[in-house]
Parts: C-alpha cells; structure tokens; sequence
C-alpha cells in the first residue's frame, strides 16, 4: 500500500462545518473499498483564487491515507461525482 494525499475543495454552503461530519463524508467517498484513512485535517474556509462553479469560497479538508493503486480510481471517481466536493487534488506521497 501506499502512502497518499487527498485535498478536498468543498462549496461553502455546504452543511458540513464541525470535523465529524468532514470525516463522515471522506468515509462516504472512499467507500467499502481497502483504504485506511491516517488523518483528517479540517483548514476551514478560504478564498479561493478565482471561482470555481460561482463559489468564491472553499472549505479546504486534507486526508492522509493508504490505498493500493487499484483503489485510487475508485476515490477520484467518487470525489468527481461528490456533489459538496468543488475540487480536489490525489497525490503520491513519496
């Protein structure tokens, strides 16, 4: 398994303030699949640099976690078609 990095852009509307229900919807995204999630880091709410989708905010989350290869598709397609999800970014951690 490898190491991974996971940013997640959500819209500011959205209703997930507190850190629990940010966790809960990481969980939600990965979904039953052989992932094991480090750490959730909640940044809070940023300006964004330039709109994205009308928004001119984020809530910036960051997950640390550990997947096979096999698995990453399945997170950036969930993350895709994440309806609170405005943008997000999947790394390798070396």
């Amino acid at each position: 398994m490898r190491s991974y990095e996971l940013m997640l852009v959500l819209a500011p509307d959205s209703a997930i303030d507190s850190l629990e229900k940010q966790e809960s919807l990481v969980k939600k995204l990965v979904g039953d699949v052989d992932i094991h999630i480090q750490e959730v880091t909640s940044l809070g709410k940023k300006q964004l640099a330039y709109p994205i989708q009308k928004h001119k905010d984020g809530i910036y989350i960051l997950v640390q976690l550990e997947a096979s290869s096999l698995n990453i598709s399945v997170i950036e397609k969930q993350a895709r078609l994440g309806t609170d999800v405005i943008r997000y970014l999947l790394i390798a951690k070396n």
